[in-house]
């Protein structure tokens, strides 16, 4: 599968991709890229004054897929003596087994989703991997404190201890004082979502417009004009 993942990648090709991880990737095969972040629907993911904001409620991605590592999350989250509420969604309702039931959303459209990270308290990722991560994105924006792993695709825009805090993976002891930390401190809440609030600034899609603009002007030049849309739909 990764072979077949690297000889989509050629020498031909004008390449771009979303972090600078992908990018260190990419130029290690010898090849050369742009970066163009993802970029996110800041008429979406905002903060909602109609929506009021949980003081004991974890939210995360309830997924199965092992990249995910929701294991980790849920394993934290069971440990704590006085647990908080557990918000999922996704589409796997049973993922934490009968025995444990939690309040999960299914197939939430974006804008139920916005509504979620205006409602919980917390947003916990726990990915072993991450092209670039954008529900972490998508909670800044939405002014929710986050805690999260190092992903590598997320390392472009979040940094532990300014706009969210960074756990080990599979480290489900660390997890867990981090939540307990984030729930218990409300001027720590504050600071990640005032600066979550700024780091989003960059990524909402008008500004990452102008960059893949750019680069899809780099595209035009090595053709013999501008581009149609359907070269535009097969980049």
């Amino acid at each position: 599968a990764q072979r077949s993942v690297i000889s989509c990648y050629r020498k031909e090709f004008k390449n771009f991709t979303t972090s600078e991880y992908n990018h260190d990737e990419i130029l290690s095969l010898g090849l050369k890229a742009a970066k163009v972040p993802c970029g996110y629907d800041d008429t979406v993911f905002k903060t909602r004054k109609k929506v009021s904001r949980d003081s004991d409620t974890l939210l995360a991605l309830g997924r199965s897929f092992f990249q995910k590592n929701f294991k980790q999350t849920f394993g934290a989250w069971r440990s704590l003596d006085d647990r908080p509420r557990l918000l999922l969604y996704g589409s796997e309702p049973d993922i934490t087994g009968k025995e444990q039931p939690v309040d999960y959303r299914v197939r939430p459209t974006d804008e139920e989703v916005g509504e979620l990270f205006n409602e919980a308290t917390v947003f916990v990722q726990t990915s072993y991997h991450e092209g670039f991560c954008l529900p972490v994105l998508e909670a800044m924006a939405s002014g929710c404190p986050v805690i999260t792993t190092d992903s590598h695709g997320n390392r472009d825009f979040c940094f532990d201890g300014k706009n969210c805090i960074i756990v080990e993976k599979d480290n489900e002891e660390q997890l867990a004082d981090a939540i307990s930390k984030v729930l218990a401190d409300k001027k720590l809440q504050e600071k990640f979502r005032k600066n979550g609030l700024k780091t989003a600034e960059k990524y909402r899609w008008v500004e990452i417009m102008k960059k893949l603009d750019s680069f899809l002007k780099t595209v035009e030049k090595q053709t013999d004009g501008p581009l149609t849309k359907k070269e535009i739909s097969r980049l």
